[in-house]
């Protein structure tokens, strides 16, 4: 069985064995502004500035890839060096120096484009290596490198962002930004803490949004403890979005299939524009940008929604969930629109970060368990359970059973056994955070559960309201 995050440690246990890192709580409030014609011309021009350091510093680390693949070939008694971001930070000074109107955008949001790169670049590097220690391929069919950085254009989502020097006024409803003075702004609701990072937005469809990461000083609640009677298991599924181990079940919205028809009108439209410079191109354009903008935002609504009901207006402590890979389910190209369109992934990231805030729980069991094709009363296996079966009577104690339900009770029954295993007041934290990723983290039970990183052991854990 792969093993899985159990989070039941309490903290006086942790103290008295190890060092404990406190997460400090991390929020981020997303609003919509408003800028005048001009800061929207100064907002092109910066994002413009940010967008070309950006790809200038990919650049050279793609130069310094390809000079890495060369010397390991041949390699030589020195060792190969890399540039770091305090290096890329001088090259940038000298830059300027050559190109005047760099130094028209601020300088800390430059140096924080070339922290975001870093930032994608190690992972690329430890996606790399990662698929050679599991034999996968690292290219694709033309021999380009997988998940390698892209470099930015204007054509997609523009971002900058401010470490500091951005003030929240709610009273007249402004935001006070660097080089952009007040804009306007809708706050939906209001924080209290310290502002840390600010980070401006603008969609593909024209639309500007500010996102501010807010310190509110609070610790992360203490996780209560584990209990069965209090636990439901979660199975996902397409043709109900979710079933709970209480026989409940969430209809499949299926929201991208209810506008596919609309979207395939837009796709001919442009697609009969021959002049993709013309004002009626940008103008289909727009029109499927909007719809697929639409489609997105109701996705996580629904996500949303559903994530806050079970966290916050359930009874439930302990969640239940599989450990679904579902980047290989995507290969199938039968199931994988509707499986994009379920979005299962951003469901168990709302899901944890939100369990975490109310110190709930999140078990994970491993991918390969029998949960459809074994009895939850008795335990029976069946040797073959074909997926056009949706309901099964068990040989064994003659239960019936529907498909779904039955696997959300066992995705109970598989973490608590498994639970039962761990000796009680065992002081070590687990290796393995989230869906089996190594965790370097020392001992800190409020170590974010992210599906798509492991905990880095830092001080602050963050988190996306």
């Amino acid at each position: 069985m792969k093993k899985f995050w159990v989070s039941t440690l309490t903290l006086s246990a942790l103290k008295a064995n190890c060092a404990v890192t406190i997460a400090v709580m991390l929020k981020a409030y997303k609003y919509r502004i408003y800028p005048t014609d001009q800061q929207q011309a100064i907002l092109t021009q910066q994002f413009g500035i940010g967008r070309f350091v950006y790809n200038w510093a990919l650049e050279q680390k793609k130069k310094e890839y390809n000079e890495y693949k060369i010397w390991i070939q041949n390699p030589i008694n020195e060792k190969k060096k890399f540039k770091s971001a305090f290096d890329l930070n001088i090259e940038l000074t000298q830059l300027k120096k050559e190109l005047y109107w760099i130094n028209y955008a601020q300088s800390q949001t430059l140096q924080q484009e070339i922290a975001h790169l870093l930032h994608a670049y190690q992972r690329f590097l430890k996606n790399i290596k990662e698929r050679k220690a599991q034999h996968k391929k690292t290219t694709n069919k033309k021999g380009k490198l997988l998940d390698l950085p892209k470099f930015k254009t204007r054509k997609d989502r523009q971002s900058l962002s401010f470490p500091q020097s951005v003030k929240v006024d709610f009273e007249s409803s402004h935001v006070q930004i660097p080089k952009l003075g007040k804009v306007a702004c809708i706050f939906s609701r209001q924080f209290t803490g310290k502002i840390k990072t600010t980070t401006l937005l603008k969609t593909v469809t024209g639309k500007y949004f500010v996102s501010i990461l807010v310190e509110n000083g609070k610790e992360f609640p203490e996780r209560i403890e584990a209990n069965k009677n209090h636990a439901v298991g979660i199975d996902v599924g397409l043709s109900h979005f979710a079933t709970f181990s209480d026989g409940t079940k969430i209809k499949n919205p299926r929201l991208f299939k209810r506008s596919l028809s609309r979207l395939k009108q837009v796709q001919r439209s442009m697609a009969r524009k021959k002049n993709r410079t013309s004002k009626n191109y940008s103008k289909a354009k727009l029109r499927r940008a909007l719809l697929e903008e639409r489609v997105a935002n109701q996705r996580s609504d629904f996500l949303h929604k559903a994530t806050h009901h079970l966290v916050c207006e359930s009874q439930a402590t302990t969640f239940c969930v599989e450990d679904l890979s579902v980047k290989n389910m995507m290969q199938n190209h039968k199931l994988a629109r509707s499986i994009a369109d379920v979005s299962w992934s951003d469901f168990f990231r709302q899901l944890k970060y939100k369990a975490q805030w109310h110190g709930k729980n999140v078990l994970v069991i491993g991918r390969f368990m029998p949960s459809s094709k074994t009895c939850s009363s008795c335990g029976y296996k069946l040797e073959a359970l074909p997926l056009c079966v949706r309901s099964w009577q068990c040989p064994g104690c003659g239960a019936g059973h529907d498909r779904d339900v039955n696997a959300a009770k066992n995705l109970v029954n598989f973490a608590f056994s498994e639970l039962e295993k761990i000796p009680a007041g065992q002081p070590e934290v687990p290796k393995v955070c989230s869906f089996g990723q190594a965790c370097e983290c020392v001992a800190s039970v409020n170590c974010l559960l992210d599906i798509d990183k492991s905990c880095s052991g830092s001080r602050n854990s963050y988190a996306r309201a």
